[in-house]
């Protein structure tokens, strides 16, 4: 999913007419709040982790790597312009690779 919002998120961004500096302000808000929550949690979020821990069985998901937040699909769309097409190809073959 990320591979395919590098190539596409710049035309859909310019049919949307979204530019840059939005995506960088709405993605740095993101994970501004994001870390607020970390560092200050509250008595609720810490209940619900202690719920969570007893409730949720032991299995690792793999869909992880694949699925990704709102914020990492900002950070691929603003800096892919930065690297050469060589390096994503190596990337997108290594990716292939693996899996």
């Amino acid at each position: 999913m990320i591979i395919l919002f590098n190539y596409i998120g710049v035309w859909l961004l310019g049919f949307l007419n979204i530019t840059q500096s939005i995506v960088q302000i709405g993605g740095g808000t993101i994970l501004f709040l994001l870390s607020l929550k970390m560092l200050f949690p509250t008595e609720k979020t810490k209940h619900e982790a202690e719920l969570q821990k007893i409730t949720e069985p032991f299995i690792v998901p793999l869909a992880i790597p694949l699925v990704a937040g709102s914020t990492v699909l900002a950070a691929v769309m603003l800096y892919s312009p930065q690297i050469p097409n060589i390096i994503m190809i190596g990337a997108i073959i290594s990716l292939g690779v693996q899996l």
